[in-house]
């Protein structure tokens, strides 16, 4: 039965194409343009919402509630955090209830819209990339107009993506779910263009010079996979393709480019005790090792033995870590408010064992989900989110929680377009 609304068909998905998009450009730009974006999203999601009810009777989708628990449970914590911290934590949390809710019951406007939605995705990673090259570059000819004397930090890493103001996590999330968009277009086609090529060929440069260890993890990680579910089908030539690509691209990162050898390689193994290019604000030691997040997940263990069921609550997890912190000797942590660096570590020492609980349901729930339903691209996006809460909180960032909320309902709830996809 076709559905009669207040604007035409056509006019309602340009629309919703329009806003979608909105919400993905504004994502790495700044949070307040991000936030105005997302309301007008949510704002004509309710107005479809309004139109449809008075058609017919909404079908309200279960799943919806279940990965509307985790805000669920946030208001639960009311009554143990400090209630500056825990408000405005709530607020910006409230898109994990409205993105699943608003989604699922709009699912009509996601059939015919989900390929533009994922092709702006793609053209902002592209074009974000292609300008943090482009500003590197034009600072380094400041710097030094004839090369002489090269500020590899301009290249790579926090600087590189400094001009976005994001973290190198989150733009590597973004740029790897691209990838994956790409990716998955060439293996389902068994074809590529020089342009894909062209494409791929920048977002995976990107990745490696952004300087985030887990979002190349993410990298690797999603390439086998996606290469994986159809690799009997794949053109060899295709096949040769990638493994070149995947042994060109870190070599010349790699050899042009010492920080990012510095950083991936050299502080992750123990190769180096300190860095000769990066400086971490004031402090030009090994602040890059994965030792100091085996301290801050020690700490968070340590803080939640008392209050193993519901946590230590919002405000209160953040004092007892930086006093964890300070018992330690590692003053500069607690000074600096460094959180668990870990999303699992972060609801276990916040929501205690049921939040923990909660943040498994909603992340491998859909992830079995997926994979059951042959859904390669919405598994894709869930190793990138899974992997990335080894390392990041990012469920405690607007970033990461848009991220996470749009992509994962639009997925989700709209599963018949994904399938195969």
């Amino acid at each position: 039965m076709r559905i009669r609304m207040g604007l035409s068909e056509k006019h309602n998905q340009e629309i919703f194409v329009l806003l979608s998009g909105l919400v993905i450009v504004t994502l790495p730009i700044k949070e307040s343009l991000n936030s105005i974006a997302i309301i007008l999203f949510l704002a004509f999601l309710s107005y479809n919402i309004i139109v449809v009810y008075r058609e017919r009777k909404l079908k309200f989708n279960k799943h919806s509630l279940i990965f509307s628990l985790p805000f669920v449970y946030i208001l639960i914590q009311f009554f143990y955090s400090e209630h500056e911290v825990y408000f405005r934590n709530l607020l910006r949390s409230i898109t994990i209830l409205l993105f699943p809710v608003g989604i699922s019951l709009t699912t009509i406007l996601f059939k015919a819209s989900h390929k533009k939605i994922l092709s702006i995705l793609v053209y902002s990673a592209l074009f974000f990339s292609f300008l943090l090259l482009l500003i590197a570059f034009y600072r380094q000819l400041v710097f030094s107009p004839d090369f002489s004397e090269i500020n590899w930090y301009f290249f790579a890493y926090r600087d590189f993506v400094a001009p976005l103001g994001v973290h190198s996590s989150y733009m590597g999330m973004y740029n790897c779910l691209a990838f994956a968009v790409l990716l998955n277009e060439v293996i389902m086609r068994n074809k590529i263009t020089k342009r894909t090529l062209s494409s791929l060929f920048l977002l995976m440069l990107v990745i490696f010079l952004t300087g985030s260890r887990i979002s190349l993890l993410c990298l690797f990680v999603i390439f086998f996979y996606l290469m994986f579910t159809r690799f009997k089908k794949i053109d060899k030539k295709i096949l040769t393709i990638f493994l070149l690509f995947l042994t060109i691209v870190p070599t010349v990162v790699f050899k042009t480019v010492p920080i990012a050898k510095e950083r991936m390689i050299d502080m992750t193994f123990g190769l180096k005790e300190k860095y000769s290019y990066a400086i971490y604000g004031n402090n030009n030691n090994g602040e890059g090792t994965i030792a100091p997040r085996i301290n801050y997940w020690k700490c968070a263990l340590e803080i939640t033995r008392n209050n193993i069921l519901f946590g230590n609550g919002y405000g209160y997890t953040q004092k007892r870590l930086n006093n964890c912190y300070s018992s330690i000797g590692q003053h500069n942590y607690a000074i600096l408010n460094y959180q668990t660096h870990n999303q699992y570590f972060n609801n276990l020492a916040r929501g205690g064992i049921f939040s923990l609980v909660i943040l498994f349901v909603v992340l491998f729930y859909p992830l079995f989900y997926s994979i059951r339903r042959r859904m390669p691209l919405y598994t894709s996006f869930l190793i990138i989110i899974i992997l990335t809460c080894v390392t990041e909180n990012i469920l405690n960032r607007h970033f990461g929680i848009i991220f996470y909320g749009f992509f994962n309902s639009m997925f989700f709830f709209n599963h018949k377009s994904f399938a195969n996809e």
